[in-house]
């Protein structure tokens, strides 16, 4: 008898179609794409191109394999994209010949005993364009009895594999579920504000942290019904609002973390380049920055915690912010939901706890919210959001080492506890 699969992907899975050559930024510009070897001879086989593919990668070797990456041209493009910004590749060769990255972007799959997660990068900006006519907020669809053609498509864009050897390495990852479904219910519970629900959400992790220290790992879906009985019945309303601010930490820690984030990932700086100005923002140190792409080589960066900013124009970009939030809330929303889902919180960083993977997914929460209020104003328009959107997730969300230096940022600043990030929220 044949196993049986399912799959649980993003309502929007199937509405996604790439936008090809009409793309602004297109995903082929500024990242590392690497191929096996067995891809390259594959390409080489076919090569259509009138010349040496030599022009086309160049070697490299990350933790001890030999790979080959595509060589960008100088301007970070993809130098198969052809005149209308259309892959050659594709064109001359076939679908079939591209890298694996190249097939798979923007979707991402996880899987779990026998259930297929599928969702999409914020990273895109047609998955972008898609979260915001989802007024009524994003959800999981399921589908049963998948074919054993796509069992293998799933599995060989597989991200994150949630099996037998994992679970035994962290026995929370038998939680899987459990932890999804918590973080999906906050974060799409209407009757709090997002910065509420991220706050539960908070609170929660840091419990959830504590039981897989102690060990009590089977304790951890018990917990769970219980404080989704209490966020349902408004009984934690009180316990939020007891939350201290710092306004003034919350600014500079925030700049910090942005202007390294933007900063390093030299993706779409021209972002930060413009809120640098219009805060008039004392230049964040940024030095002595190790960029190699070796999996083992470090990056060591200083940085102002402390930075002076003209407060007088951040009130303003605050009050901006609580204008234009009112009717796009749920868009903020479905940015949380879609990276809550494709960052596999709370495991995406194995080296991390439980709440310091939470802290990432938090800085990626104040760091875009930062960047909304002061990058986007009365003469921006949705097009310059969706620009905004994919800058910030290409710059964090598909950069582990970001992510870390987020940590580190944190760290720096001394928010190591939920009511210090409550700060910052």
């Amino acid at each position: 008898m044949d196993k049986k699969y399912s799959a649980l992907k993003l309502n929007i899975f199937d509405k996604f179609k790439c936008k090809g050559g009409t793309c602004v930024q297109t995903c082929c510009s500024g990242w590392r794409i690497d191929i096996n070897l067995n891809e390259y001879e594959k390409i080489a086989e076919r090569n259509r191109f009138g010349k040496s593919l030599d022009s086309f990668f160049t070697d490299f070797e990350i933790a001890g394999k030999k790979k080959k990456i595509i060589a960008l041209n100088k301007d970070g493009s993809c130098p198969f994209l052809d005149n209308n910004k259309l892959c050659a590749l594709q064109l001359k060769c076939g679908e079939e010949f591209l890298p694996k990255t190249c097939r798979i972007f923007p979707r991402i799959t996880l899987m779990c005993g026998d259930v297929f997660e599928k969702t999409l990068s914020t990273g895109c900006e047609e998955v972008v364009r898609l979260l915001l006519d989802e007024k009524d907020g994003l959800a999981l669809e399921e589908e049963k009895s998948i074919s054993r053609g796509k069992v293998f498509k799933y599995i060989n864009g597989l991200a994150f594999n949630i099996n037998e050897n994992a679970i035994k390495d962290r026995p929370a990852l038998s939680c899987w579920f459990d932890i999804q479904f918590l973080g999906l219910s906050i974060l799409m519970d209407r009757s709090y504000t997002i910065e509420q629900r991220m706050l539960l959400l908070g609170m929660a992790m840091i419990h959830i942290d504590e039981f897989e220290k102690k060990g009590r790992t089977i304790e951890i879906p018990t917990y769970i019904n219980a404080f989704l009985e209490n966020v349902c019945g408004g009984k934690l309303k009180e316990q939020l609002s007891g939350f201290t601010k710092n306004e003034d930490l919350k600014v500079k820690t925030v700049i910090s973390q942005a202007a390294i984030l933007f900063y390093y990932g030299e993706r779409e700086s021209d972002i930060f380049d413009y809120i640098e100005k219009k805060l008039e923002i004392e230049k964040v140190n940024i030095s002595n920055v190790n960029k190699g792409t070796g999996e083992n080589e470090k990056v060591y960066c200083s940085f102002s915690i402390n930075p002076e900013y003209n407060k007088e124009t951040y009130n303003k970009c605050e009050e901006f912010y609580k204008n234009f939030i009112k009717d796009k809330e749920y868009f903020f929303e479905n940015f949380m939901v879609a990276n809550y889902l494709f960052l596999y919180i709370p495991f995406k960083n194995r080296k991390l706890s439980i709440f310091d993977n939470y802290r990432m997914f938090a800085a990626l929460f104040t760091t875009f919210k930062f960047c909304i209020a002061t990058y986007m104003d009365n003469t921006k328009t949705t097009d310059d959001l969706i620009y905004l959107t994919v800058a910030v997730s290409r710059t964090l969300v598909h950069n582990n080492r970001l992510t870390e230096r987020a940590n580190e940022i944190l760290n720096a600043a001394d928010v190591k506890t939920l009511a210090q990030l409550a700060i910052l929220l």
